[in-house]
């Protein structure tokens, strides 16, 4: 009986199916002639249409992804502009999944300049065409491989060719004007919004994506943007995205809420639970998509999504960086330790590109990580075992039973390159032994460009601005022959935070026994408008280098009445000038050092020969920002010669604004600055908050890659906080000039910076220390291993 029911069935939707699609065809040409609108029906899409909303026919032959341990989970999630090279496809071959991002091709580079010159982006260009391809091109040569497309499921590009169909057929949402929704992507790219109030809409999108799968090169699909919804304000119904809004009726906006709900739903019906739709992934990333996450950021958000399985599937996305081709791996082993110290099958991690380690044995986990008080570790049926040591930072990996490779004619891939070559490849921080740095303490990582740094008491790290409350921003000790220390510290008067610097701020002398305090306030240094002191000892006399001529030419803001705004203009401020003061005992008095160098944020170091040279992280030669300047003199009371003119940017890593520099000596002579990387806050904006720069002879300058300490404060008891920005570094140094202590000003507001606005963006951490009601900071010191 159920094979009659059957064959009866399939005749009776042969009979049929030409009738409905006739009758499709009839009422989509009567609302044509009703509402005037143009449309471009092919029977192909009524078809579609026809096929998913009425018969909910799944798509069947989707690749899904394999989930297994055997190896590592990798996986690639970017775009290539430039057509990508063989050498790409042949990597992203051997990964679990690839997901092609929207500028895959020329369109996306293309659109950005036609609306730069008022022209608009062409839908001919074919997007679409340009994922398909590359997927095709990676299906061919493994066709087990999952290969993701990217359709966003809130924004219309204009540049993909179903927007044509869209303006053509008017499905593009409308605001209450009438006008068609115009806003920004995140990139300044004029786009529209699907209007997915109506049907024809939804069936339109599904439609594209069947016909997508069914080149056989498309198994799943990155439906971005998939939590948007029309929400309401005080004025009504809107849409928006980097902070555009447009307004729409409240029976547009439901509509269009269910209408998308309706689409993924629909998603998931046809393609199937188990593709690989992102929209049913958890997808873990840095803010702004830009900068690495940490270890333990990978660890815990891992071990979160393992513990619930709130997804299917799980993609960790440790580097923001999705424009990389897929060549190579940018996945360190930090990255690797952190993931599969809580993987579990259905987790991916997108490195980017192909390691060779990816082929190692891995297996199923035998434990959850163990804690023993001082590492993580993990062991896998393999062999393979993982070990993080959070008290010295080291991560490693030691793989088990690796299988041996299949023969294969073509010649093995070379080797990954030496960590190092020289001592240069070492940061000038240690010694390069058989192609291994070799790190000086206290500097570490395969290239010694991370201190380290020791975890702080529970009661903190603040050292002057946490008890009383005040607002400070970084500082500078020195031990007198009083056997005690002595800070010197910038602080904001009259109850102020960091949003009146340029107004309140001065330099405070504080006392203390001991170098990590308490520090007791004994007077006022230098007073308003001073900032970013510096002192040293030069022969029995402190010379304090700050910027701001402290002539109290600045009217201060009372901030403990709680009513005064921010109302000066920054003139009022000379903070691109150096001052010297000096004075034969810590507590003054203070003298002024007549003509001083054109210097900002002035750092001076001593030479052996009794040479003083003075960097400076702003140079009159140049534009504010890339230019630094190195001085000379042959004392603080000069004259001054300009030695070097210092571009950070032409490393290639240490990008244009990075400021703050703290510049010293060795035990080997070589020349090292520590400074704040302001530019990648802010540019990008990242996590990145601090740059190395080294130098044999002060005169060339090499960037250390990672950076050599974050805004992450690790506790005794193994907690940690992740503050917004720790900058205004410098150092104390043993008698040989190996750091001890890391001093820094310390915003206080938290990741990811949440209501800390600058021009476009809104959550730049660097800027939280300037924005109202976020604007508490103090000074810190972090002690490093000796």
């Amino acid at each position: 009986w159920f094979v009659m029911a059957l064959l009866l069935l399939l005749v009776v939707v042969f009979i049929l199916a030409p009738g409905l699609i006739i009758l499709v065809m009839k009422v989509v040409n009567s609302l044509h002639q009703v509402t005037h609108t143009p449309m471009k029906v092919t029977m192909y899409v009524a078809v579609s249409a026809l096929v998913v909303s009425i018969l909910s026919q799944a798509v069947s032959g989707l690749n899904h992804p394999n989930t297994s341990l055997s190896t590592i989970p990798a996986v690639y999630l970017g775009g290539s502009g430039p057509a990508r090279t063989q050498r790409d496809i042949d990597n992203l071959r051997k990964l679990r999944a690839v997901a092609i991002e929207k500028w895959e091709g020329p369109c996306w580079n293309e659109c950005i300049a036609n609306q730069s010159k008022n022209l608009p982006c062409l839908p001919s260009c074919n997007e679409e065409q340009y994922q398909i391809n590359t997927l095709a091109a990676i299906e061919a040569e493994n066709d087990a491989v999952v290969k993701i497309m990217y359709f966003n499921t809130f924004l219309d590009f204009n540049y993909y060719e179903v927007h044509s169909e869209l303006v053509s057929r008017g499905l593009l949402l409308r605001n209450l004007s009438g006008e068609v929704v115009t806003l920004m992507n995140d990139n300044g790219m004029a786009v529209n919004v699907p209007d997915f109030s109506k049907q024809a809409t939804v069936d339109l999108w599904m439609s594209v994506m069947i016909n997508a799968t069914k080149t056989g090169h498309v198994d799943g699909f990155y439906a971005d943007k998939f939590q948007i919804n029309i929400t309401k304000d005080s004025k009504g119904w809107f849409v928006e995205n980097a902070h555009v809004k447009s307004y729409v009726s409240e029976a547009t906006a439901l509509a269009w809420n269910n209408g998308h709900q309706q689409l993924l739903n629909r998603m998931v019906s046809t393609f199937g639970e188990t593709s690989m739709l992102l929209h049913l992934t958890t997808l873990l990333v840095n803010k702004y998509w830009a900068g690495h996450m940490t270890l333990m950021e990978i660890y815990t958000q891992t071990k979160a999504w393992a513990e619930n399985k709130s997804t299917p599937y799980l993609w960790v996305h440790p580097h923001g960086d999705d424009k990389n081709p897929g060549t190579t791996s940018l996945c360190t082993d930090e990255d690797l330790v952190g993931f599969l110290l809580a993987v579990e099958e259905g987790a991916f991690i997108s490195c980017q590109g192909w390691d060779d380690q990816f082929d190692n044995a891995l297996g199923s986990p035998l434990q959850k990580a163990h804690d023993d008080g001082s590492a993580l570790t993990r062991n896998f049926t393999s062999g393979t075992h993982v070990r993080y040591d959070y008290k010295r930072r080291n991560a490693r990996i030691i793989w088990g039973n690796t299988p041996s490779p299949s023969p294969s004619p073509t010649p093995s891939p070379p080797r990954p390159p030496p960590n190092c070559m020289s001592n240069w490849n070492c940061s000038l921080n240690g010694q390069c032994i058989n192609n291994t740095c070799i790190c000086r303490t206290p500097w570490m990582g395969l290239q010694c460009d991370h201190l380290d740094i020791l975890p702080s008491r529970s009661t903190g790290p603040g050292i002057y601005g946490v008890s009383p409350a005040v607002s400070s921003w970084g500082g500078s000790v020195l031990k007198w022959t009083d056997n005690k220390y002595h800070l010197y510290v910038a602080e904001m008067a009259d109850g102020c935070g960091m949003v009146q610097w340029d107004t309140n701020s001065f330099v405070t002398h504080a006392v203390s026994d001991t170098v990590d305090g308490p520090y007791v306030k004994q007077g006022v240094a230098v007073p308003y408008w001073a900032h970013n002191p510096q002192a040293i000892i030069i022969q029995d006399e402190i010379f304090l280098f700050h910027i701001g001529a402290g002539l109290k030419n600045t009217t201060p803001v009372n901030c403990n009445d709680k009513t005064t705004l921010k109302q000066h203009p920054h003139e009022q401020r000379d903070y691109k000038l150096g001052y010297i003061q000096s004075a034969t005992n810590p507590n003054g008095p203070w003298t002024s050092v007549p003509n001083p160098p054109v210097c900002d944020n002035p750092s001076p170091w001593l030479l052996k020969n009794g040479t003083l040279l003075l960097m400076c992280s702003r140079s009159p030669a140049g534009p504010p920002g890339p230019h630094w300047r190195l001085y000379s003199a042959p004392s603080p009371r000069g004259p001054w010669t300009t030695v070097a003119e210092i571009i950070p940017s032409q490393s290639g890593i240490v990008a244009a604004g990075t400021e703050d520099p703290f510049l010293w000596q060795d035990s080997e002579d070589n020349f090292h600055v520590l400074a704040h990387g302001a530019a990648y806050q802010l540019i990008e904006p990242t996590k990145r908050i601090s740059a190395h720069g080294f130098s044999h002879d002060g005169i060339t300058w090499g960037w250390s890659a990672g950076q050599p300490y974050t805004s992450t404060i690790y506790f005794t008891n193994q907690s940690s906080i992740e503050f917004s920005s720790a900058e205004r570094p410098k150092l104390i140094l043993d008698d040989v000039g190996n750091p001890t202590h890391l001093i820094n000003g310390l915003s206080t507001a938290l990741w990811p910076c949440n209501g800390c606005p600058w021009k476009n963006y809104t959550n730049v951490c660097n800027k939280c220390k300037l924005t109202p009601g976020l604007d508490r900071t103090y000074t810190m010191m972090r002690f490093l291993r000796t």
